[in-house]
């Protein structure tokens, strides 16, 4: 659909001094008007648009949580969509963050030899598989405890 140059004026001063400072998706929902209407004004405005973030240049901030906290977090912190911080975090080689194994958690690591599979993946929000395979892994005999049946 193509809209008159002349149609512009009708809208807030506020909306046109914004364009090319804040992305057009966030100006469409703020001022409740269509995405491609604002892109249309910025056009004939001859406005070049606003980028969200770019992954070349990865602010501290965002950096120092990319793999500590899960993508769509990140995202959803900054106002930028979850590709480009899958896309900041893949070009650091970060490997992605928010469900952290936590088999690295010194407390569980102790529980490995003293306690049973059950109350580890119990305490620690594990399967049971997964606690299994962290024993396998590191070599560590698993603790039984039996039970007797009575008879």
């Amino acid at each position: 659909m193509s809209y008159s140059i002349k149609s512009f004026d009708a809208y807030p001063q506020e909306l046109i001094q914004r364009l090319g400072t804040t992305v057009d998706r966030v100006l469409a929902e703020e001022f409740g008007i269509s995405l491609s209407l604002v892109t249309a004004i910025r056009n004939a405005k001859k406005i070049p648009p606003k980028r969200t973030i770019r992954h070349e240049t990865v602010p501290d901030e965002i950096y120092n949580l990319l793999g500590k906290m899960s993508d769509q977090k990140i995202a959803d912190r900054f106002g930028i969509r979850q590709r480009a911080v899958r896309a900041m975090r893949l070009k650091h080689k970060i490997r992605p963050g928010g469900n952290q194994p936590k088999e690295r958690d010194p407390e569980m690591l102790a529980m490995f030899g003293n306690a049973t599979i059950k109350e580890i993946s119990e305490k620690f929000m594990i399967s049971y598989e997964r606690v299994r395979q962290l024993h396998l892994r590191r070599g560590i005999k698993p603790l039984k405890r039996y039970t007797k049946r009575k008879k």
